[in-house]
């Protein structure tokens, strides 16, 4: 607030820019428990602190956590419990819920994201692991789609989970890789998956504009 202001208490100052205007009370749940605090206000109500964020009422840390712990399969109600036993801190099951739904648009923006460098080189691969949907737990596919730039850099370019390694998934798949600027290609690595393979001659000619040889 001294910094905010230009000026400490009772100081007087021709470079004021404001006045205080005392304290507003104020409770955020860490993995520490609850802390409770005093923020200090002015008076136009322009002052915002960054130990926190505008409105936030947990520690970022604990709410990734919770998030975490729910996308590895904890129910919300586990989850809750567990912060209750660990934390001290009660959070409904639809909070945990609401919490874990704020993840869907960073998800979406990462997934559309452009690219806009060349990758020599491309991994494929895929791997299967337990989801639940529907309060069913089933096995699910996860694609993985890796690019290695012209500096030796590698970034995940896409992840897609679907339901088998089909024609049609890897068509839907490199179609938006292309879209969204996929290019430069002189490497594509997969394994030896039928589903891929009979994408994998136009993949390439697609993304790289030259002829493919299987080895």
């Amino acid at each position: 607030m001294k910094a905010h202001l230009r000026a400490g208490k009772y100081e007087r100052s021709s470079k004021r820019s404001g006045l205080r205007n005392g304290y507003k009370p104020r409770m955020i749940k860490t993995r520490v428990g609850t802390l409770r605090l005093l923020v200090p206000q002015d008076r136009y109500g322009s002052f915002s602190t960054s130990l926190f964020e505008r409105y936030s009422r947990s520690e970022k840390a604990l709410v990734l956590t919770m998030m975490e712990a729910y996308i590895l399969g904890v129910s919300t109600r586990k989850v809750s419990e567990l912060t209750e036993t660990l934390c001290g801190i009660t959070f409904s099951a639809s909070t945990v819920s609401n919490l874990s739904k704020a993840l869907d648009g960073r998800i979406t923006s990462f997934k559309e994201r452009p690219l806009e460098k060349e990758y020599p080189y491309v991994f494929v691969d895929a791997t299967y692991i337990k989801v639940r949907i529907d309060e069913n737990v089933i096995s699910q596919g996860v694609i993985i789609i890796v690019g290695i730039d012209s500096k030796g850099y590698r970034e995940i370019l896409d992840i897609e989970v679907t339901n088998s390694e089909t024609y049609e998934t890897y068509d839907r798949i490199f179609k938006s890789l292309k879209k969204r600027g996929l290019s430069g290609i002189s490497l594509l690595i997969s394994d030896d998956h039928m589903g891929l393979k009979r994408r994998f001659l136009n993949i390439f000619r697609a993304l790289s504009g030259r002829d493919v040889f299987f080895n």
